[in-house]
């Protein structure tokens, strides 16, 4: 009898540390910032608040940035992709060329709720003059 009685809190632990490990997984998700905003003298913005998936654990922002505006896109990306598109940062967002052209293209990845706020990114945005007297962060 006490074989049987082992057998299952065996069986019990093991089906509880099974559905912890999923408790813990589904926790590990992000909510990130999701949505797009322009700037091109005036300001636009549609960004929402994402629960994201398992498959898209990490938030991303994508950065393009010209002369005098930019554009800022924000979603739930797969680690792999968003690293993955990261790695072009020092060709098409830091190198000397993409300073020269006045274009860039920037990717920044992160984990945790809502850690692409625009803390992340670590690239100075172009300013209207609109805003200049105004008491705003060149950087997002």
């Amino acid at each position: 009898m006490k074989v049987v009685i082992f057998f299952v809190a065996l069986f019990v632990f093991a089906y509880a540390q099974e559905d912890a490990e999923e408790v813990d997984e589904v926790q590990q998700t992000p909510r990130c910032n999701s949505g797009d905003t322009f700037f091109n003298g005036t300001l636009t913005t549609n960004e929402k608040p994402t629960n994201c998936s398992a498959a898209h654990s990490t938030c991303q922002t994508k950065l393009e940035v010209g002369p005098d505006s930019y554009r800022i896109y924000r979603q739930c990306q797969s680690a792999e992709a968003c690293e993955n598109n990261q790695k072009s940062n020092p060709q098409q967002c830091y190198s000397e060329e993409a300073e020269e052209k006045q274009e860039k293209v920037c990717h920044f990845c992160c984990r945790g709720d809502f850690c692409n706020d625009g803390s992340e990114i670590d690239v100075v945005l172009p300013v209207s003059d609109d805003f200049a007297d105004e008491d705003v962060d060149e950087e997002v």
